[in-house]
């Protein structure tokens, strides 16, 4: 599974702008209907979008896609922000670093630090960094398949027992009056611990995020000690 750059750039408009014609999609990226027809199928049966005649729909946030489906969301959003957050890596730290596809970013940038200690819950993100050399540490708990994570009691546990230099913290939703709110209890709970057992907190989130009201509200922006958002 894949997509071109045309699809990641009709992906990002019909999340930008929840609904969109494919009149409008064929006029703003200067391909044939025909063509955004054909993408708009591909992409509803990978289960990015919902189609409707004569246009797509984003998937509304209780349909929340699989993590290796968001990681072409609003992708160049996310490596801007991972890099501006690079400012807060260090030498020897311990980061707690939950399973997001905006964290998943991050993991190219702590190649340049020796020293790292990761403590995740992101079967993925243990992959990756065990091919870098860096040492991680990951959870136990149930495994959520659709974000490739462990949850659950064990997790919460495990997560509780350690203290962390840095956490960095993806989000559902970030309210204008500053209310940071998530999808899934079990990240919930994980913000809550962080907030707990970390020295320093880091949310970071696109901006498809911001004006978004979610089931669990977990911190408000003024609990962080910095927000990225781009």
């Amino acid at each position: 599974m894949g997509m071109n750059q045309r699809q990641k750039d009709i992906l990002d408009w019909v999340n930008q702008k929840q609904r969109v014609s494919v009149t409008f999609l064929a006029q703003t990226l200067f391909f044939s209907e025909m063509t955004i027809r054909r993408d708009l199928i591909k992409l509803e049966n990978e289960g990015y979008l919902k189609r409707y005649h004569g246009g797509a729909m984003a998937l509304s946030l209780t349909e929340l896609y699989p993590i290796e489906q968001r990681m072409f969301i609003n992708e160049h959003e996310k490596r801007d922000i991972a890099k501006y957050a690079e400012k807060h890596l260090r030498d020897n730290q311990t980061i707690f670093l939950p399973g997001s596809s905006t964290c998943a970013y991050l993991l190219p940038f702590m190649k340049n630090y020796s020293g790292l200690h990761i403590i995740t819950n992101s079967v993925q993100f243990l992959v990756t960094l065990s091919e870098m050399n860096i040492r991680c540490t990951i959870s136990g708990g149930e495994y959520y398949a659709a974000e490739k994570v462990l949850v659950g009691h064990a997790a919460n546990h495990f997560f509780r027992s350690m203290n962390y230099d840095i956490a960095f913290q993806g989000c559902d939703g970030i309210t204008e009056d500053g209310q940071i709110s998530v999808v899934r209890e079990h990240a919930a709970e994980l913000f809550r611990i962080s907030f707990t057992n970390a020295e320093k907190h880091i949310i970071i989130a696109d901006h498809s995020k911001y004006g978004v009201r979610c089931t669990y509200n977990v911190c408000r922006v003024d609990d962080a000690d910095e927000v990225i958002m781009i």
